[in-house]
């Protein structure tokens, strides 16, 4: 609502101009000042006089008729995009950094009535400009820190027939000092998916920033121009008992830093197809540990394994792994089911235990995604019923090791085998020979190791 009064004030301004607008020598601090609207008189049509003579006969009289009033027409599209890019030429941050002075030149003329785009730029122009509004109201709100000094900035991404499309996005100008990498905002959402804010990107050792080519979310780039992660924001709502869990789990396991203040936490993306869960505190990582953890994530993009990704890393907001750099004395992954529809849990990687052996990491995330999948622990009140999630039966089915990915997550999910058979699959698949063996014992002999196995210690 509020960009469509914008647009249709500053369109009032330029179609009431006979020669077309002048762009303003100097950058005002504020938007374009808006003009107040006049609303269109209504129609006079004369209303019929009663009459103090009878009617002299029945024939009934004629009625008089409103005149209706005219459709307004439709507002073309140029002149629409054109009131609503004269807000961008009139704000504090043009001209546009980041924006190659062809098409700068090219906006200006446009607004000032000199010169008409084709039907591709204004695509380009619409879309821009959607972006835009959505990052300038975030900063007008305010960002956090409050004391970060945001600017708007441009970044050209070659499209695939060689043309460019400009995505506008925030920067830290306090931050983002000559000599230095960008210093970018991540835009923060809440659970639905609505923006609240800005928030800044957290640094990452050996890593730089940049917007990605949509616009809504900061990748994270090594010297090579690989990018690694992608990040943005997430507010998490305390009066969600999820929520309030997720963020208790969240601070136990990590420092506190600036930008996780007001329950705001900056959310990881891995660059590896099908990972689509959200990591958290990727920033207390090393670039070399980050590759360590990027390299057994990787392992699931093997053929026999493949179909399990979208299982174990479940996308949106259902399974959110954190990392922690605090230490465990033995687990490498730990999980937190929260049951629900479909199934929501959390998982912790202890990255102390994380590097240690990298295919004993993959089959404890593949273990700890299986209670996810199994839903609310039963409680150590209910110890056969917990037994069960890790070792099913006690026993191993016959043909086990030639299941498929899809015939080992179904029979988790039924309850048929437990956790520790799915990271017997996973350890056998990668020639674990050795511990492949000794979890076999374990799942056969599980009930004299009861409690040590429930983690029901006394």
């Amino acid at each position: 609502m509020k960009r469509i009064l914008k647009i249709t004030i500053l369109l009032s301004l330029i179609l009431s101009a006979c020669q077309g607008l002048s762009i303003p020598q100097a950058a005002p601090s504020q938007p374009a000042a808006s003009a107040t609207l006049v609303p269109a008189s209504p129609t006079n049509t004369p209303e019929p006089q009663p009459s103090n003579t009878p009617a002299a006969s029945a024939t009934p009289q004629p009625t008089a008729t409103q005149t209706a009033s005219p459709t307004p027409s439709p507002v073309p599209r140029e002149q629409t995009l054109r009131a609503a890019l004269l807000a961008v030429v009139a704000s504090e941050y043009w001209p546009l950094e980041g924006l190659s002075p062809e098409r700068s030149a090219g906006w200006e003329a446009f607004v000032n009535g000199l010169d008409m785009p084709g039907e591709a730029e204004l695509d380009k122009i619409d879309a821009f400009l959607e972006l835009w509004d959505k990052d300038y109201a975030l900063i007008q709100a305010g960002v956090n820190p409050a004391d970060a000094q945001p600017a708007l900035k441009a970044r050209e991404f070659e499209d695939g027939d060689g043309q460019t499309r400009p995505v506008p996005y925030a920067i830290d100008l306090a931050t983002s000092q000559a000599g230095r990498s960008e210093r970018l905002f991540l835009i923060v959402y809440d659970r639905a998916g609505k923006r609240t804010g800005l928030t800044l990107a957290p640094e990452i050792e050996g890593l730089r920033q940049h917007i990605s080519s949509d616009g809504l979310m900061v990748e994270y780039f090594n010297d090579k121009g690989e990018w690694l992660v992608k990040a943005n924001g997430r507010k998490l709502n305390e009066s969600s008992n999820r929520e309030a869990t997720f963020k208790k789990i969240l601070d136990e396991n990590n420092f506190q830093t600036f930008s996780w203040k007001n329950s705001i936490y900056p959310r990881y993306i891995i660059n590896i197809p099908e990972i689509n869960s959200g990591f958290y505190a990727i920033e207390t990582l090393t670039y070399n540990q980050i590759l360590l953890l990027m390299s057994t994530l990787e392992l699931y993009n093997r053929e026999s394994l493949s179909s399990m990704k979208p299982e174990v890393f479940a996308s949106g907001n259902d399974v959110e792994y954190i990392i922690t750099r605090e230490p465990h004395p033995f687990a490498a992954a730990m999980a937190l089911p929260l049951g629900g529809t479909p199934r929501q849990g959390i998982i912790i990687l202890y990255t102390r235990n994380l590097f240690n052996n990298k295919y004993d990491t993959a089959a404890s995330i593949a273990h700890e995604a299986t209670h996810i999948w199994q839903g609310q622990s039963p409680g150590c009140d209910n110890m056969e019923n917990r037994l069960r999630r890790e070792t099913g039966d006690g026993t191993i089915p016959a043909n086990f090791y030639y299941w498929s990915a899809e015939e080992l997550v179904s029979a988790a999910k039924t309850g048929k085998i437990g956790a520790y058979h799915v990271s017997l699959w996973v350890l056998n698949h990668f020639n674990q020979a050795k511990i492949v063996s000794w979890m076999e014992d374990l799942i056969r002999t599980s009930r004299s190791n009861i409690k040590l196995l429930t983690n029901c210690l006394d």
